[in-house]
């Protein structure tokens, strides 16, 4: 049966079945050579102060980590979430002034929002969409601090949801045929958001919530091509709160 979610082709990978990326823990390494000889160079030249600049050194911690994931993925890439917890930490040391508690407290508000947030979420949209979640004619995407792409290609397209907070989604569904005339997309954007393609014979029915944001509708002139009322509808739900949200053929 079609995958509902269809990625994209990456290059050929070695042997050991990963692919060669340019972002590399090398790479990671040699700029921060780099930097931290202009550093030097700078400080010696009386232009900025090294000593401050060091003081951020668990970044490159953290950016090593992220390029060993990047490069390994998550299935091998257990060193990389290693060096990015270990980096992470001292950086909030460092941020905190040698004091973790005022480094973390603050952190710990976001995290315990977040985890608010999209328990509330969980239990608001439609107890319907609990059985569809596991179904590959289900879309689901999740962008915190993060990014999320989906590309649909069910030929029984059921409707989906996506939570952005301070991130951001790509959901294309121009691939996707719906198993009625009528299907739903709930999305929660809080100080991120999203684009949505779909196919140019759908109507967006737009019925989502917005503060502090705005959605664009860039489909709206296509609608006089509708030959009649038989167009399939994708209506749009949920709440866009300091975000924004497109949708586009």
């Amino acid at each position: 049966m079609t995958d509902m979610i269809d990625k994209p082709a990456e290059a050929t990978p070695p042997l050991d079945g990963r692919p060669h990326r340019a972002f590399s823990p090398k790479l990671v390494l040699g700029v921060a050579l780099i930097l931290a000889g202009v550093a030097f160079t700078l400080d010696n030249l009386g232009l900025v102060s090294a000593h401050l600049l060091f003081r951020l050194w668990p970044v490159v911690l953290i950016v090593w980590g992220l390029a060993k994931l990047w490069q390994e993925g998550l299935h091998y890439g257990g060193g990389g979430l290693v060096l990015v917890a270990i980096g992470t930490f001292f950086l909030l040391v460092v941020l905190g002034h040698g004091n973790l508690a005022e480094a973390l407290m603050p952190m710990g508000l976001v995290a315990f929002g977040i985890w608010l947030v999209t328990r509330s979420l969980r239990r608001a949209r439609p107890g319907s969409t609990q059985g569809l979640a596991a179904s590959e004619h289900y879309v689901q995407g999740t962008a915190i601090f993060c990014g999320a792409k989906r590309r649909v290609v069910s030929q029984a397209f059921e409707g989906g949801e996506f939570t952005a907070i301070f991130g951001g989604f790509d959901a294309d569904l121009r691939g996707a045929v719906p198993a009625g005339n009528q299907i739903r997309m709930d999305v929660f954007a809080l100080f991120g958001g999203g684009e949505i393609k779909v196919p140019e014979n759908w109507v967006v029915v737009n019925h989502a919530t917005v503060l502090f944001g705005g959605i664009n509708d860039k489909t709206q002139e296509f609608y006089a091509r509708m030959p009649d009322d038989s167009s399939p509808r994708l209506v749009l739900t949920g709440l866009i709160l300091f975000g924004g949200l497109e949708l586009r053929h």
